[in-house]
């Protein structure tokens, strides 16, 4: 069972929830690690403002709901929430993040300075293997800043507190894209609603 402050690296499915193929289906791009190359468009340098205002954002959130949100809460009814021994709130919509060479898809931030609350824990997930350029890098301790890598491949799973711990993204200087998504779960009985709104979408987070 997993504990609310673990930082675990679990292993799923893929044929059971096969997200890699579903982001292969919206994008229409079968080598996402090449991703980047498909691209018409210049991507500006992302920040907490704008890492969502691109045209692939913008394609992935006009199909996600009829392509990936069924195999996402089914993967979240049958393989997250068996991980804790309580009932679990998840955010009901995942964020797609899309880190091409040359760029980063998040800047370093902890959840908790952008209206969440400190009670919720993150799972991110890659669509593509990752390399030590292009993943999510984590401090181990709040505000030790010891920074460091994890490396996943697909098929895998990452489990951290998100909402205290800074996170986020280097340069990627390899030569390769990761797409991923990653979502926000609580225990019930620790959830409260909130009048904040997340940052990108405005959307209250409320049960």
């Amino acid at each position: 069972m997993l504990k609310i402050d673990d930082i675990k690296i679990l292993e799923y499915d893929t044929d059971r929830y096969p997200f890699m193929e579903i982001i292969q289906d919206i994008f229409g791009y079968n080598n996402l690690e090449k991703f980047h190359e498909g691209l018409e468009e210049e991507v500006a340098f992302a920040d907490q403002y704008n890492d969502q205002d691109t045209n692939h954002h913008r394609t992935f959130y006009s199909q996600f709901e009829e392509k990936l949100i069924p195999t996402y809460h089914k993967f979240v009814r049958e393989f997250v929430a068996p991980l804790f021994e309580d009932s679990i709130v998840f955010q009901v919509k995942p964020t797609f993040r899309c880190n091409v060479p040359g760029n980063r898809a998040v800047p370093y931030h902890r959840d908790s300075d952008f209206n969440h609350e400190s009670y919720e824990r993150n799972f991110w997930l890659p669509f593509t293997d990752t390399n030590k350029h292009n993943t999510i890098i984590i401090e181990s301790e709040r505000e030790k800043k010891d920074f460091r890598p994890y490396v996943l491949n697909y098929g895998q799973i990452l489990f951290f507190d998100g909402a205290n711990l800074e996170h986020g993204n280097e340069i990627n200087e390899s030569n390769k894209s990761r797409l991923s998504m990653d979502f926000r779960v609580t225990l019930k009985d620790m959830f409260h609603d909130s009048e904040n709104e997340t940052l990108s979408a405005n959307t209250k987070m409320v049960l």
